[in-house]
């Protein structure tokens, strides 16, 4: 017959508040990244546009 227990553990009120305050800052993190990353397409995408009716303006059909 085997034993059975139990573990109990206990996170303290800064333990839950420093993983809290983590989690803020990596969100923080994200969202600059984001908008970073969302400006770099966009150039991208005017760019290509351009490029693209530069060609379309100097094709022979």
């Amino acid at each position: 017959m085997s034993d059975s227990f139990q573990e109990v553990t206990s996170v303290s009120w800064f333990g839950r508040i420093k993983r809290a305050v983590g989690g803020v800052v990596f969100g923080l993190i994200l969202i600059v990244l984001m908008v970073i990353g969302l400006f770099w397409n966009e150039g991208r995408a005017v760019q290509t546009a351009r490029s693209l009716a530069e060609g379309a303006g100097t094709v022979v059909s």
